[in-house]
């Protein structure tokens, strides 16, 4: 239903759906119009954010985002060593994806990060 609505609405790619949410007024609207709890938008801004970076699906943004690092900033501002600790606990906890990241990927998407000017309004 909620696919049909945002096709309705021209809203075709995960791109578009980002630029919708990256102002906090937009997101609230947007929970409204879609009737969809503020809490779960503002978590799919935060996914899509993460999403910009090549390399990282949804699957790598949820386990990101249960990793603690909410955003691109706190990403950008991440080390890589402790942040692959915590993201390979947090796989083996919760079992969201099949691949376990290894530091070069990590690396990767740390410095990536850094590169991102597009980043939504918390």
């Amino acid at each position: 239903e909620i696919v049909t609505k945002l096709a309705n609405d021209k809203i075709d790619t995960t791109e578009d759906l980002f630029a919708l949410l990256m102002r906090k007024s937009d997101r609230v609207k947007f929970a409204k119009q879609y009737n969809i709890a503020q809490k779960d938008v503002d978590n799919l801004a935060r996914k899509l954010e993460l999403m910009q970076i090549v390399g990282i699906g949804p699957k790598a943004a949820t386990l990101l985002l249960l990793s603690d690092i909410p955003n691109i900033n706190a990403l950008a501002n991440a080390t890589a060593n402790a942040l692959l600790d915590t993201l390979q606990r947090v796989n083996r906890e919760k079992n969201v994806t099949g691949v376990q990241p290894d530091l070069t990927v990590v690396t990767d998407w740390i410095n990536k990060a850094k590169q991102i000017t597009n980043r939504i309004e918390e």
